[in-house]
């Protein structure tokens, strides 16, 4: 009866401890899916974050490149504006030209 009397404490001490070590890991298991899912939340704002960024980065490239074609399109007319029909080259029209003596004033009234 000694025998069956320890082998029922023996049994109940197992269970026991078996309970408790599954409280425990239910309870790790718990805090481990807490942090799992606020790293998880982290790197989607993270990714989110580098979304926005190279978003605005290809935006900013884009305005730069139309920017860059609308000034070689003005600069391309400006020199159709100016080029001599003979001689294909770029030189603005005699009368635009503008050099130091034209800045100054004519001689016969200084």
């Amino acid at each position: 009866d000694l025998l069956n009397s320890w082998t029922e404490l023996w049994r109940q001490y197992r269970d026991q401890t078996r309970t408790l070590k599954l409280a425990e890991l239910s309870r790790a298991q718990r805090e481990v899916g807490a942090e799992l899912q606020e790293a998880q939340a982290q790197l989607e704002k993270e990714l989110e974050q580098q979304q926005q960024e190279k978003a605005r980065k290809e935006e900013a490239e884009k305005k730069q490149r139309d920017l860059q074609q609308a000034a070689d399109q003005v600069a391309g007319d400006i020199s159709d504006m100016f080029q001599a029909p003979d001689s294909g080259k770029t030189s603005p029209p005699p009368d635009q030209q503008l050099s130091p003596k034209s800045q100054e004033p004519p001689q016969g009234l200084a």
